[in-house]
């Protein structure tokens, strides 16, 4: 197969001049994470590149796996400048990635869903740091999953926020710095005004991506998502086998329409993703490897994530990965897949992964409780009540940030759940921050 890695070498050139070849970055540790599969020398096949430049505090990250390629963040690209890879995906030694003149940079980085426009950030838009957000824009959904990390946490649809709300959310969003956003549920498309929020988005210039079980995605409406300028779509698949997928999802029929939801979202020329998970059971009973070559039948890679104790999952332990089960689901992934329970998690010198903790996401609900993340159920504020600014910069200020020696998710961290996740919620809200 010939050597997986290589040297990272951009290049990048002036009107009238030829491609000059960036700097060489030197290997940094665990921050390097990113690895590229044999023979593929093509931006567009390498969805799980990140960027972080540090001299200009500029970052393009992706999200703990679950969230490839969805943050945009204006970046500098210079001759000479410093740029570290930062994904959770394997460590690697050394990458390539040839880019040999501006056009042919402008439009990789277009068909990556990062923005063509390359600028520097604002200072005032570095204060919170942040990369992506997700919006809940309704819990109401079709599906009665047993996975569900919403499912704990329901609304009525009066007190949804209304389309001028989520707008006003979107602008304050930007404000801060969000270059991305990610429209979430329940079901976001049970929402009738989705495609006039997904334009509102690129009225801005940010991504826009949604999650979806694909029960509504039809031709029509993936159209319209395209046509208002949505980026990425993933759709939910949870077996490679139609009844099981049913079942577990407790609606009859919603496994065909989900693949014809991937093969709508495609033809509209979107970019197209499964959004799947595994456990234990899936995982050694041979259903994820289906589940996989599924993917590859439909042209449509996998964005797994593993379990995450919280929602109806809060008390399920035992659905946790064991270290043997951990390789194994790591080498059916194969190289460049993000995985955010790193063998290192628990060794002082483990690099963070989580994107809340590196303050690179945020995540408001239905209700506009503020939360560092879809998985923490914790909020720090609520957008009804007070500015959404001061909301991000205490949550960012707070104890919970300073949180060391772990790289897995944090809200499958011992000591977190011990202090907050296993305190049981009200319905319909998320508990307070006590911290």
């Amino acid at each position: 197969m010939g050597e997986p890695y290589q040297t990272l070498r951009l290049l990048a050139s002036r009107p009238g001049r030829p491609a000059q070849p960036l700097r060489r970055i030197q290997e940094r540790g665990n921050t390097q994470r990113f690895q590229q599969r044999p023979g593929i020398d093509n931006a567009q096949e390498r969805p799980y590149l990140s960027f972080r430049q540090e001299q200009t505090h500029t970052q393009c990250v992706n999200t703990m796996g679950q969230f490839p390629i969805q943050n945009h963040r204006r970046t500098v690209q210079r001759p000479g400048t410093d740029l570290q890879l930062d994904c959770n995906s394997p460590k690697v030694e050394r990458y390539t990635m040839k880019l040999p003149v501006i056009s042919p940079i402008m439009k990789r980085i277009r068909n990556l869903r990062y923005r063509p426009e390359i600028k520097e950030i604002p200072p005032e838009q570095r204060k919170t740091g942040c990369l992506l957000a997700t919006i809940a824009v309704t819990f109401r959904c079709m599906c009665k999953c047993a996975h569900c990390g919403s499912a704990s946490y329901r609304a009525s649809a009066k007190e949804e926020m209304s389309t001028e709300e989520i707008k006003n959310l979107i602008k304050d969003l930007r404000e801060i710095g969000v270059n991305s956003i990610n429209f979430f549920g329940g079901e976001p498309l049970i929402r009738k005004d989705l495609p006039e929020l997904v334009k509102y988005v690129k009225s801005f210039g940010m991504g826009a991506a949604i999650d979806t079980n694909g029960y509504l995605l039809d031709r029509e409406m993936a159209s319209r998502l395209a046509e208002a300028g949505m980026d990425m779509v993933h759709v939910s698949i949870d077996s490679a086998d139609r009844e099981t997928h049913d079942r577990m999802r407790g609606v009859p029929g919603i496994f065909d329409r989900a693949v014809a939801a991937i093969k709508y979202s495609k033809e509209a020329g979107m970019t197209t993703r499964i959004g799947a998970y595994v456990d234990r059971e899936r995982l050694n009973n041979g259903e994820f490897e289906r589940l996989i070559e599924l993917g590859r039948k439909l042209g449509a890679p996998l964005r797994t994530l593993t379990p995450v104790l919280t929602g109806k999952w809060q008390d399920a332990e035992n659905e946790r990965l064991n270290d043997e089960e951990k390789r194994k689901f790591r080498a059916l992934l194969g190289p460049g897949v993000a995985y955010w329970e790193q063998a290192t998690c628990n060794s002082p010198d483990a690099e963070f992964i989580c994107a809340c903790l590196e303050k690179d996401y945020l995540y408001i609900t239905v209700l506009g409780d503020v939360t560092p993340c879809v998985y923490v159920p914790l909020s720090f504020g609520n957008i009804h009540r007070e500015p959404l600014r001061n909301i991000v910069r205490r949550m960012w200020a707070s104890n919970l940030f300073k949180l060391k020696a772990c790289n897995q998710c944090l809200t499958n961290t011992d000591t977190f759940r011990k202090k907050y996740v296993n305190l049981k919620a009200k319905p319909g809200a998320y508990p307070t921050w006590i911290g």
